[in-house]
């Protein structure tokens, strides 16, 4: 039987011990003595709360911004996707997850050009290592919106994307330009 327990050092140190007893017998099949093995095994174990910790802030970051966000393999194939809070709110992330980009933008109505700059730009985000930001228009549920994409490495076959929509901005930005010809 294994046991997991922690104890504190004179000194001060706390040290995690795994322990694992188990009896001997004799002929008959009485236990007259009991072995066992002890591991300190403090350095996994601290090297496994940090890594928890580690995916519970990039959870937490991931699940606080409001944009599209996905990552996506040289290849295409989306690994993880959230869709964003107002524009994609209804697209389920299983639509996406597993699937190759031209498939599921297809699916969802989005064209293949927006698939094929995306992928221009994935391809450049992972041959130099810098972060690619780009914006396309796009046609979704019958109305035109204006997104601002941003492409940075995230593994070694891999890209994180984030897409904001800018639509908000765009018009800001006209209404100026008309004001100020007149």
């Amino acid at each position: 039987e294994e046991d997991i327990f922690r104890i504190i050092r004179p000194d001060g140190a706390v040290r995690w011990i795994r322990s694992h007893a188990f009896p001997i017998r004799n002929e008959k099949g009485v236990v007259y003595r009991v072995a066992g093995t002890a591991q300190d095994f403090t350095a996994q174990k601290e090297a496994q709360d940090a890594l928890r910790r580690s995916e519970e802030r990039t959870r937490a970051l991931w699940d606080a911004l409001p944009d599209l966000t996905f990552r996506i393999t040289r290849e295409g194939v989306y690994r993880d996707f959230k869709p964003g809070r107002v524009t994609f709110s209804r697209v389920p992330p299983e639509n996406f997850i597993g699937k190759n980009i031209f498939e599921a933008n297809a699916a969802i109505g989005v064209s293949r050009e927006i698939g094929e700059t995306t992928m221009r730009n994935v391809a450049r985000a992972l041959e130099t290592g810098a972060p690619q930001i780009y914006e396309s228009r796009i046609e979704f549920a019958g109305t035109a919106r204006h997104f601002e994409f941003r492409l940075v490495v995230s593994g070694d076959d891999e890209v994180l994307g984030l897409v904001r929509d800018i639509s908000a901005q765009r018009e800001v930005e006209e209404q100026l330009q008309r004001s100020q010809k007149m």
